[in-house]
């Protein structure tokens, strides 16, 4: 194009001079190359545009390909996270149930009357301090019905519970 700009430049330079010159017969000569020069750029410029297209065409086809592999990555990076996120959850789940279930089976002893299940504290999290309580109320639970069972022999059933729900008698301060 900057080529084709010095030739027109160079023809419109004759052009003005045989005008300038008023020589007609120089002037039609040089309007006439001005116009075979212009059909022949308007001829390049359409085989440019054309070029131009055919260049924006195959650019719009790569960049929607890989728009395509873009929004295919992002899919299946979701569903690798969707799933981690899920076998997580899982997990997490199973470790709950598994330190929950031992604390429900031994509810269920003491509600059977067995005090003789403590469990073991695996944790410090809410779990282990759940079943450090319950620990403890199997001790106490335990010592009161040892209480009941020695005094129950000597003494009347409403004294018994008397001493039982005084915590300073059964406690270690309950030697009177």
């Amino acid at each position: 194009l900057a080529e084709d700009r010095v030739a027109y430049d160079g023809l419109f330079a004759d052009a003005r001079g045989a005008i300038a010159a008023n020589d007609w017969s120089r002037t039609m000569e040089a309007l006439s190359r001005l116009d075979d020069f212009r059909d022949r750029m308007g001829a390049h410029m359409e085989d440019l545009r054309r070029e131009a297209l055919s260049l924006a065409g195959s650019t719009v086809e790569q960049t929607r390909s890989e728009q395509q592999k873009v929004i295919f990555l992002s899919l299946m990076a979701l569903a690798v996270a969707v799933l981690f996120g899920l076998l997580m959850a899982a997990r997490i789940a199973r470790r709950l149930v598994g330190s929950v279930r031992p604390l429900v089976n031994a509810t269920r002893a003491v509600e059977q009357g067995s005090y003789s299940g403590e469990l073991t504290v695996r944790t410090n999290d809410e779990i282990g301090q759940l079943t450090g309580a319950f620990n403890h109320m199997i001790r106490e639970l335990a010592l009161k019905d040892r209480i009941r069972a020695t005094f129950g022999r000597y003494m009347d059933p409403r004294l018994v519970e008397g001493l039982v729900d005084r915590q300073d008698l059964t406690g270690s301060a309950g030697d009177r």
